[in-house]
C-alpha cells in the first residue's frame, strides 16, 4: 500500500513538472503565434509619421475626425480628436494636439494581444531587442527613439491588472 501511494505521489510530480516546463511555455508560445498572424492581417498605424503634424496633416492621412474636442476642454493648449482606425474599440484612435501638433497617440485595441512589445507593433514600432523597458506587472513603458522619432513615453497597458491581454497603446513626444 506505501509502495502505491509512493508511485502516484511521483507521478502527480512529474505531471506537475511536465506542465510547467512543457505546457505552459507552449501555451504562451501558441499565444505569440496567434499575435504573429492577427498582426499580419492587420492595419499597421504608421505613429511616427503622425506625431510632431498639424491637424490637417493628420486628417490627411487618417480621415475627418468622429469627435473633436477644442482648446479649453481639457486644457487651454490641448485639442483632443477621435478618428476611425480599423483596429482601434468604438472610441476610435486619439490624437491629443498639444499647441497645434500632434504630441500624443492612443487606442484601445478590439482584439487585444497576448505581449506590450506585439501591441507596440499596430503603431508601427518594434521594440524587440530594446532594453530599458519600466512598469509594473499591467504596464510596460519604454523611452526614447523609434523609427527616426523620440518618445517620452511608449507602451501598452492590460485590459485588466490581473489579464495577459494587452490592449491599450499610447505614444508621447
Amino acid at each position: 500500500m506505501y509502495e502505491r501511494a509512493k508511485s502516484e505521489k511521483c507521478r502527480v510530480k512529474h505531471r506537475l513538472l511536465w506542465l510547467l516546463l512543457v505546457a505552459l511555455p507552449l501555451s504562451c508560445n501558441g499565444e505569440a503565434k496567434q499575435d504573429d498572424v492577427y498582426l499580419q492581417k492587420a492595419a499597421i498605424l504608421n505613429v511616427a509619421g503622425l506625431m510632431g503634424k498639424n491637424k490637417a496633416e493628420v486628417a490627411a492621412q487618417l480621415g475627418k475626425p468622429t469627435s473633436d474636442l477644442p482648446p479649453g476642454k481639457i486644457n487651454k493648449n490641448e485639442n483632443v480628436c477621435s478618428y476611425k482606425w480599423s483596429e482601434a474599440d468604438t472610441l476610435g484612435l486619439i490624437v491629443a494636439f498639444v499647441s497645434g501638433r500632434a504630441a500624443s497617440i492612443s487606442m484601445t485595441l478590439k482584439r487585444p494581444v497576448h505581449s506590450p512589445d506585439a501591441a507596440l507593433k499596430f503603431f508601427g514600432v518594434d521594440i524587440s531587442g530594446k532594453a530599458g523597458g519600466t512598469g509594473t506587472q499591467s504596464a510596460k513603458w519604454w523611452t526614447g527613439t523609434f523609427n527616426g522619432v523620440a518618445y517620452s513615453r511608449i507602451g501598452s497597458t492590460k485590459s485588466s491588472p490581473d489579464g495577459d491581454e494587452w490592449a491599450t497603446i499610447k505614444a508621447e513626444q
